[in-house]
């Protein structure tokens, strides 16, 4: 009687696995032609979408790094961007005079091409530079930044001036 149940089960295994084998080899078409990865498991999520959302905000408010507005071209940006009405609240303190002065006398038309410029012409506005942006002014300063021809001069004047404006150290 166990020879026979033995012989059973042995049968039972064998179909069972043959059957298996059976399987794969009759889908090796359809898995070679539509891919044949395994169904993923189902999924439900745990956390809620809003709070996961409020996290990441946090997250983004924590590491988003201080506006740098090192020369003023935040500022300016800033301004040629606003609207007319609200330009007044700007805040140019940042600003140097002859920049503020400059962009006060700009007219719309002037302040949008400088704002569609972009930080490139900004920074090139604000250091009194040549920009390339027409019809925009170019920010004419008191005393004009130092080139290589004016660096001996200025030298020497300063040198002349050391003893009439400076104190000794003690």
């Amino acid at each position: 009687m166990r020879f026979f149940a033995a012989l059973i089960a042995a049968i039972g295994r064998f179909l069972i696995t043959g059957m298996s084998s059976l399987e794969k080899l009759l889908s090796w078409p359809w898995r070679l032609l539509f891919g044949g990865k395994e169904p993923l498991p189902h999924y439900e999520p745990t956390a809620q979408p809003i709070a996961v959302l409020e996290e990441l905000a946090a997250k983004r408010a924590k590491e988003a790094a201080p506006e740098f507005n090192k020369d003023g071209i935040s500022t300016v940006m800033a301004y040629t961007k606003a609207l007319p009405p609200s330009r007044a609240t700007t805040d140019m303190n940042g600003l140097k005079q002859e920049v503020r002065d400059t962009l006060l006398c700009m007219d719309d038309a002037e302040l949008k091409a400088l704002g569609k410029g972009g930080i490139r012409a900004a920074r090139l506005f604000v250091s009194g530079r040549d920009h390339g942006i027409h019809g925009v002014p170019i920010v004419r300063f008191s005393r004009p930044p130092m080139t290589a021809e004016d660096r001996p001069a200025r030298k020497a004047q300063a040198q002349a001036m050391k003893p009439m404006n400076s104190v000794t150290f003690r």
